[in-house]
């Protein structure tokens, strides 16, 4: 009798990131049905809060979120890129010393490209006006479409690096000296030593064992019978192609990207889920429709200080405003700070204020639709208390455009910097933290959920009313 066959549950993002991926990640690996914890695109871009079984909190960048469980396989697909110098100087040793071992059970694709430190250098001297984290993630991708200039390689991948070491430290001084002849760079007195702990780096993922030369391995994995779930980076309204240009990731965010960057076939899927912030966020500059403070928020979240350091963090914050005056205040721009200050919306590892908004349910129904739904996963229930002050909460229900309604999702940041909100005001959700099952939440918060079913097309199945597994409210079919 053959043996079953596994499965591929893809997990993604459908708003604008940060909407507690990670978190939901967790919760479903608790449960001992996956065997592998994959991530298919994005790179240490990424930001994610995991508390250890032992109690430890550790940031993760680019490794899955299942490096918590001493059981699971972490695997980075193809369609990441991946920084090694971050990985053996930095997010390998932080798992390290909360007592986590990744040996035998961390791999990385040898397909993935390699952001070096030409890339890091581009993106933090060109990334400003997007907001990018300046880690080398977009001219990463750039170089992988570019595939070489002239006979100079430009996609990097691990293979190449393997295959020819010495070879690769002349194309990176090659790729440095055009850029700073072209002058899209400056002149960086200490490249050959950037240069130098890169490739020690890759050498170093190499001995340990992580990097996996085989492409079908993940698809063998579950061909024989290990069960994956494929963790997006960023969200649906970040995507490459869908978004709203030039204020996206550089990857696909959608669920099929699952099944080439993930490196695993779709006759493997057996479902997709979504999750969205019920606090809606963004960070970097680009259009959020229904930001609370809009373009006067947007510039004051990508301020920098004299040292050329995001200026409006966590800390600036709590020292300069008071939250409880904050979410009192009439204006917009005000109370959205205030509510950032009380949900903690701050990037976990730049420390960037994100960008809050309200509920957007045309935002939710197309990336619902789009990704193809089969489960929908709400954070942050708890924290439309703060919108107490107001008496209601926004929920946004339509777009307009030079006064027409739009009946389709705009894709250009010129039409959604433009566009009108239609909203409607909902109750207020009484208390529910401490609630565990639906059955037992207020007819407010189940009316919202309701709504946010029947506008999306897609079953919720879990409500999230505060961090950890134990303040999850899972619904009944």
């Amino acid at each position: 009798m053959a043996k079953q066959e596994g499965f591929v549950d893809v997990l993604e993002g459908i708003v604008y990131g940060d909407e507690g991926k990670g978190d939901i990640v967790d919760e479903k690996l608790a449960h001992g049905e996956y065997d592998i914890s994959a991530r298919k695109n994005g790179a240490n871009n990424a930001g994610h809060n995991v508390v250890t079984e032992t109690g430890e909190k550790l940031i993760l960048n680019a490794i899955p979120s299942g490096v918590k469980y001493r059981n699971i396989i972490c695997y980075i697909g193809s369609g990441c890129v991946v920084d090694p110098t971050h990985l053996i100087e930095k997010e390998i040793p932080d798992i390290e010393r909360v007592g986590l071992s990744l040996d035998e059970r961390f791999k990385i694709s040898l397909a993935a490209t390699a952001i070096t430190p030409i890339h890091r250098i581009l993106d933090g001297e060109n990334g400003k006006d997007i907001g990018t984290t300046g880690k080398g993630v977009g001219p990463a991708y750039v170089s992988r479409a570019l595939r070489a200039n002239g006979k100079i390689l430009e996609n990097l991948r691990f293979a190449e690096i393997l295959a020819n070491h010495s070879a690769t430290r002349e194309t990176l001084l090659t790729q440095y000296d055009r850029l700073l002849k072209h002058k899209l760079i400056g002149e960086v007195p200490d490249i050959d030593h950037r240069i130098a702990r890169f490739l020690v780096a890759v050498q170093m993922l190499n001995h340990r064992g992580y990097l996996e030369k085989d492409t079908n391995w993940l698809t063998n994995e579950v061909k024989g019978g290990k069960n994956v779930l494929m963790e997006g980076a960023q969200a649906f309204g970040l995507d490459a192609v869908l978004g709203a240009a030039p204020f996206v990731t550089s990857s696909s965010c959608v669920e099929g990207s699952a099944f080439v960057g993930g490196d695993v076939p779709a006759r493997y899927h057996r479902k997709t889920i979504g999750v969205a912030s019920l606090v809606p966020t963004r960070v970097g500059n680009g259009p959020f429709v229904g930001e609370f403070g809009g373009e006067r928020s947007e510039i004051y979240c990508a301020e920098k200080d004299e040292k050329g350091e995001t200026k409006h963090n966590k800390t600036f914050e709590a020292r300069k405003y008071v939250m409880s005056q904050m979410l009192q205040s009439d204006d917009p721009f005000i109370f959205g700070i205030g509510l950032r200050m009380a949900t903690e919306n701050y990037g976990a590892t730049t420390g960037r204020p994100r960008r809050v908004g309200r509920i957007d349910l045309k935002l939710l129904s197309a990336a619902a639709l789009r990704s193809g739904l089969n489960e929908l996963v709400l954070t942050k229930m708890d924290c439309l208390r703060y919108f107490e002050s107001m008496g209601y909460v926004p929920v946004i229900t339509g777009y307009e455009l030079d006064g027409k309604s739009l009946n389709h999702m705009p894709i250009t940041a010129d039409e959604l910097y433009l566009v009108k909100t239609v909203e409607e005001k909902f109750d207020l959700p009484e208390d529910i933290r401490g609630v565990a099952r639906f059955e037992d939440l207020p007819k407010n918060a189940k009316a919202l959920v309701d709504r946010i079913q029947r506008e999306t097309g897609t079953k919720v199945s879990i409500i999230g009313i505060g961090p950890g597994k134990q303040h999850k409210v899972r619904l009944v079919a």
